[in-house]
């Protein structure tokens, strides 16, 4: 999923969580340069546990780190 509005972010989860009713993980990525991304993270950790979600936060500073990440997380599944 993208973001551009964090204020959407309870109902994105909610959604996802009806879909897929054992979830109980999902990874979000963060632009750490983005100035609405504190914000996003807040609401995100507010949304999630009220739905029983635990968030992981990986952080994009530039779009070389996007590799490293998905590399990262491939090897966490």
């Amino acid at each position: 999923m993208t973001s551009i509005s964090g204020d959407l972010i309870a109902k994105r989860l909610q959604l996802t969580k009806e879909l897929l009713p054992k979830l109980s993980r999902i990874a979000v990525l963060v632009r750490e340069l983005s100035p609405s991304s504190a914000q996003y993270v807040r609401e995100s950790e507010i949304a999630s546990r009220g739905l029983g979600i635990d968030l992981q936060f990986l952080t994009e500073r530039e779009p070389k780190d996007l590799d490293d990440i998905y590399a990262l997380e491939r090897l966490a599944l």
